[in-house]
């Protein structure tokens, strides 16, 4: 199996395996001395249980955009795709915002 390394580092800190400083596509973790620590009980869970899929952060990347980007395309295609009635609210409380403005 191949492993999204950068996920599961993320994944391996997060379980509070925090001795283990890198990892790679193959799945072998390494502590700061670099021993191998993949056969530990924990790392073993961390590596049964992870998905290799990308990240969102890793697609959009992948896409060449930003978080950012891709939070702005999310809005404006929710806004775009809704029901009327959905859009006339937003753009009654875009409205509002835009009055109380400076």
């Amino acid at each position: 199996m191949s492993y999204n390394a950068t996920k599961l580092m993320g994944e391996l800190l997060a379980a509070g395996i925090s001795d283990a400083v890198s990892c790679n596509s193959d799945g072998k973790v390494h502590d700061a001395a670099v021993n191998e620590i993949t056969a530990r009980a924990g790392v073993q869970a961390v590596l049964a249980a992870h998905n290799p899929a990308p990240t969102r952060a890793q697609r959009l990347a992948a896409k060449g955009m930003t978080p950012l980007q891709a939070a702005i395309l999310l809005v404006l295609h929710k806004r775009l795709t809704a029901p009327a009635w959905a859009r006339a609210l937003v753009a009654a409380e875009g409205d509002k915002l835009a009055a109380e403005e400076p």
